[in-house]
């Protein structure tokens, strides 16, 4: 039970050091979004119950399969859903619209391949992603539309 709760510490803390990059509101309150626009503490929210749920899952992976049993896919998988996650943070600072869709559209495409490499080694363990694979989707929607919306 200690080593669980030791690596799932590891994993929140390398995806919530992210959480720490302070996202530009009066950037984000400038921007133009005519049906809804929710606050910016809905994405805070959002991201610490993402980056809750994957540490979720990949503790449970890693304490099912051993770190070498893993194979080198996986890794590469999360390590591109990681930066993805980052890139949507440091592009929404730099103020480019553009970028942050890609890296949201990178965030749902690397998270839809960390959902099927669990899936193939334990069905169970993907009940924690449902809910981030949908907020990924929902997320690359709505950059979308602030690009389309504010690209004039």
């Amino acid at each position: 039970m200690i080593k669980f709760f030791k690596n799932f510490f590891l994993i929140f803390v390398t995806f919530g050091l992210c959480l720490l990059f302070k996202l530009d509101s009066s950037f984000y309150t400038s921007l133009t979004f005519h049906v809804f626009k929710p606050s910016l503490n809905f994405f805070h929210v959002f991201n610490f119950v993402y980056v809750i749920l994957i540490s979720l899952s990949l503790t449970e992976i890693i304490s099912l399969y051993q770190y070498q049993n893993l194979g080198r896919t996986f890794y590469f998988k999360l390590l591109l859903n990681f930066i993805s996650f980052v890139f949507i943070r440091v592009f929404f600072n730099m103020h480019h619209l553009l970028f942050c869709f890609l890296s949201s559209m990178l965030l749902f495409i690397s998270l839809l391949y960390v959902y099927e490499e669990i899936s193939f080694l334990n069905e169970k363990s993907t009940r924690y992603l449902d809910i981030n694979v949908l907020y990924s989707l929902i997320l690359s929607a709505f950059t979308f539309c602030l690009y389309v919306l504010n690209c004039s």
